[in-house]
């Protein structure tokens, strides 16, 4: 596994890694052991609260309640029944800096196949159509043409944020 991605340049961005873009938030993940044939792809969306329960049935051991991902363990070894897809991913960077911050994050988001809905502190709203926009650059928020779209992706994100556990999976 490596750490996420770092801008240099994109977005009008000089350098960081803060930031909701996809080359930002892209991380490998290559895992390699008994039973995983090499070359094996999982092409599903996962998240790195997958790593946790995946590292933990790797090694034979339950998966506790309170654990947010899923294991990624039998789709890396080839089982096709076993879809680890979900229809959205949730991306978040916090303010580390904050202690008493009523909004402890920087920015939340979902992210599913074709669009990304962002909310930042700042009350800063940003929708990207993956498909007709993958470099991220035309943000469609508040669009009429984007409303109802952007609307159900708010809705998953209040709801996303909260979870926790297997409630999240």
């Amino acid at each position: 596994m490596s750490d996420n991605g770092y801008i240099l340049g994109e977005h009008r961005i000089r350098g960081g890694k803060v930031a909701p873009y996809e080359v930002a938030n892209r991380v490998p993940f290559m895992v390699r052991g008994p039973g995983i044939v090499a070359g094996t792809r999982v092409p599903d969306a996962t998240s790195q609260v997958d790593f946790a329960p995946t590292v933990l049935d790797m090694a034979g051991l339950p998966i506790p309640d309170s654990v947010d991902g899923i294991s990624l363990l039998a789709a890396m070894r080839g089982d096709l029944s076993a879809s680890v897809s979900r229809p959205d991913v949730l991306i978040e960077a916090t303010n580390t800096k904050a202690t008493s911050d009523p909004l402890p994050w920087l920015y939340h988001g979902i992210v599913t196949d074709h669009m990304k809905y962002v909310e930042r502190t700042t009350g800063k709203k940003e929708l990207y159509d993956l498909d007709a926009d993958p470099n991220e650059l035309v943000n469609v928020a508040g669009k009429p043409d984007y409303a109802t779209e952007q609307a159900r992706l708010a809705g998953i994100l209040e709801q996303e944020q909260w979870c926790s556990g297997v409630a999240c999976r």
